[in-house]
């Protein structure tokens, strides 16, 4: 799948949820007062501009012998798990993220845990694959 396409996928499926989330939060701070209610709002709109940069900063590149994740807005960092390290992976599917045929992953390795913005569900049958296969 081209990365565009899953992009607007992912960024679209986050602000469905921050809509859902902070939706009646904006209810009840402009029941309290307009001060409140505006204070709400701003922080609701930088919790999504900073969710959607954050997300397309994102880069998960899975090579033959290892995964890449590459992430940062203003620190950049990258992670390289070769996929013997790899103990387990857990996989999450909302009936929203399934919607968009989205998953996320989390991966358990030696070294700690590593949380995965949802991947495709192509890209994770093929990710599982290639774990399995290191793992013989």
């Amino acid at each position: 799948m081209q990365r565009e396409a899953y992009l607007k996928r992912l960024v679209f499926l986050w602000q469905i949820r921050i809509t859902l989330f902070c939706l009646p939060i904006l209810i009840i701070a402009f029941l309290i007062n307009k001060f409140v209610f505006m204070g709400t709002l701003v922080f609701t709109v930088f919790i999504g501009v900073f969710l959607t940069v954050f997300l397309k900063s994102c880069k998960i590149t899975l090579l033959d012998d290892f995964l890449m994740f590459e992430s940062g807005i203003i620190f950049k960092r990258s992670l390289i798990v070769p996929y013997e390290k790899i103990i387990y992976i857990k996989c999450f599917k909302t009936p929203l993220s399934s919607r968009f045929e989205l998953t996320l992953a989390i991966i358990k390795t030696i070294g700690g845990t590593l949380f995965l913005p949802e991947f495709t569900d192509d890209d994770l049958k093929n990710f599982k694959s290639m774990v399995e296969e290191a793992a013989r």
